[in-house]
C-alpha cells in the first residue's frame, strides 16, 4: 500500500486503511514524503470528447463542470501525486477547457492547486490528441526543452508522436518522454517501440541528462500486434517496476486473469503485476520504463519493487482495493471507460533529496573503495541498495578517481558518508 496522503478531503477514504498505508510506508522506508516525487501516467478515454460541454466551446464561465471530471479529481487526489501524465487528451482548445475544468476541480474539491502544460497536437486516434501533464509547483517544476523556450516537444514517429518534458524536483532532474502509440497500425506501432528502445539505450544521443523516463500507454497487445518484441529488453539495460511486462512466459497474453497466469512465475499469481494496457477488464494500466541513471533515484533501487509501495495502481473500480471509488464497480464496461475510463493509473516513485545536483561538484573525500556498475553513470559505496541486484564491475581506490569518471551517487552518498 502507498504512505499516507497529504491532508485531502475526498469523503470515503477508509481510516483503517489510511493507517495500513502509514504503518506500510514506515516499515519500507526512512524518508519521508516530502523527499520523494510521485510520478502517475493515466490514460482517460476521449478526454474532452465524451461531455457535450466541450463540444462548442462557447459555454460561459460559470457552467457548471462535468460530473466525469469531478470524478477523475477524486481519483487523482488518492495518494500525493506530484506529476501527472494524461494520454488521450483532446489536442488544442477543447483539450485546453477539459484540463482547465480539472485543475479547477482538484483545487476547489481538493485544495490541490496544479499547474497544468498540453502538449502539441500529436496525431489522431479516436480524436485528434494530446497529452496533458499536471504538477504540482511547490514539488516539481517544468523546464525548456525546445530551442524557443518551450515546455514541451513532439517527438515525430509515424502514428502518434512523442512527447518529450524535463523536470527538475529538489536535487532529481529528469527528462519525461510521454507515449500513447499507435492503435491500428503495426508498421506505426513497431515504429514507436523502436524509437522508444532508441531512447532508453543511448540516452545521451537524445538527451544532455541520463535519468530519462517513458511513460504512458504502449498498447502492447491491441490488434494482436507484437511491437513490444522490438524493445528487446535485457537486465540492466534499462528499468520496469513491473519486470513481468518482459517475460515471454505471459506477456503474450491479452487478456490477464489469475487462472491465466497462475504458475507462470508472476509473484503472488497476482494479475495486477502484468499490464496489457489494452483488455476488456480491470488489469488495464500504463507503464513506466526509465535509463540506469533514473534507477539510482528509484524508491527500490535498481530492483523491480514493491506493489504499492514503490510503484503502484488505483483500483477505482475494484470494492476493497485501494483508491476505489464508491459505485465504479457497479458499472458495465462501456459505462466505466465514460464515467472514469477504460484504464487505471499507475504511480511510480523516485527520491529527490539524491544531495547531489547533476552538474554539481561534490566535496572530495579522502580515500576508501567506491564501486559501480558496467552501464551506469555513478559510483557508490560497497552495499549500495540501488546496486544491490547488479554486478559490479567498477572499482575506484579514491574519491579523485571515482569521480573522474562518474557522479556521486545520491542514496548512499559516498563522499558524505564514506567515514573519512
Amino acid at each position: 500500500m502507498p504512505y499516507p496522503t497529504r491532508n485531502r478531503s475526498r469523503s470515503g477514504f477508509n481510516t483503517i486503511a489510511t493507517l495500513l498505508c502509514a504503518v506500510a510506508w514506515l516499515c519500507s522506508a526512512s524518508r519521508s514524503p516530502a523527499d520523494v516525487i510521485t510520478i502517475c501516467t493515466f490514460n482517460v478515454y476521449k478526454l474532452g470528447a465524451v461531455d457535450p460541454k466541450y463540444e462548442d466551446l462557447e459555454f460561459g464561465d460559470g457552467e457548471e463542470i462535468p460530473q466525469r471530471i469531478l470524478n477523475l479529481a477524486d481519483v487523482l487526489t488518492v495518494d500525493r501525486f506530484d506529476l501527472i501524465c494524461l494520454q488521450e487528451v483532446y489536442a488544442g482548445a477543447r483539450g485546453e477547457a477539459v484540463i482547465d475544468d480539472l485543475v479547477q476541480a482538484l483545487d476547489t474539491r481538493h485544495g490541490l492547486r496544479y499547474r497544468s502544460l498540453l502538449s502539441e497536437h500529436i496525431g489522431r486516434g479516436l480524436m485528434p490528441e494530446a497529452i496533458a501533464f499536471l504538477y504540482d509547483p511547490a514539488v516539481v517544476r517544468p523546464l525548456p526543452v525546445g530551442s524557443a523556450g518551450q515546455k514541451t516537444e513532439n517527438i515525430p514517429i509515424p502514428g502518434r508522436d512523442l512527447v518529450k518534458t524535463a523536470w527538475v524536483a529538489g536535487d532529481f532532474d529528469f527528462t519525461l518522454v510521454a507515449a500513447h502509440l499507435a492503435w491500428g497500425d503495426e508498421d506505426d506501432r513497431d515504429a514507436g517501440y523502436r524509437q522508444i528502445r532508441e531512447i532508453l539505450t543511448d540516452p545521451a544521443s537524445f538527451s544532455g541528462d541520463p535519468d530519462v523516463l517513458v511513460l504512458g500507454d504502449f498498447n502492447r497487445f491491441g490488434k494482436g500486434f507484437s511491437s513490444v518484441d522490438f524493445l528487446d529488453h535485457h537486465p540492466g539495460e534499462f528499468f520496469v517496476p513491473n519486470i513481468q511486462f518482459f517475460d515471454p512466459a505471459v506477456h503474450e497474453r491479452k487478456t490477464v486473469t489469475k487462472s491465466s497466469i497462475t504458475g507462470k512465475g508472476v509473484p503472488d499469481d497476482d494479475p495486477q503485476l502484468l499490464s496489457t494496457t489494452v483488455a476488456p477488464n480491470r488489469y488495464v494500466y500504463d507503464m513506466v520504463l526509465f535509463t540506469p541513471d533514473a534507477a539510482e533515484e528509484y524508491t527500490a533501487g535498481s530492483a523491480p519493487g514493491s506493489l504499492g509501495v514503490d510503484f503502484g495502481i488505483v483500483y477505482f473500480d475494484e470494492p476493497g482495493r485501494f483508491g476505489h471509488q464508491p459505485g465504479a464497480d457497479s458499472l458495465g464496461h462501456n459505462e466505466l471507460k465514460e464515467a472514469y475510463s477504460d484504464h487505471r493509473p499507475l504511480f511510480i516513485r523516485f527520491f529527490t533529496d539524491t544531495g547531489n545536483a547533476d552538474g554539481e561538484t561534490p566535496t572530495v573525500a579522502a580515500t576508501t573503495e567506491f564501486v559501480g556498475t558496467q552501464s551506469g553513470t555513478r559510483f557508490h559505496l560497497p552495499g549500495c541498495r540501488t546496486i544491490r541486484n547488479s554486478v559490479i564491475t567498477e572499482r575506484w581506490a579514491t574519491a579523485e578517481d571515482a569521480l573522474a569518471d562518474r557522479r556521486a551517487c545520491g542514496v548512499c552518498k559516498p563522499l558524505q558518508n564514506s567515514g573519512l
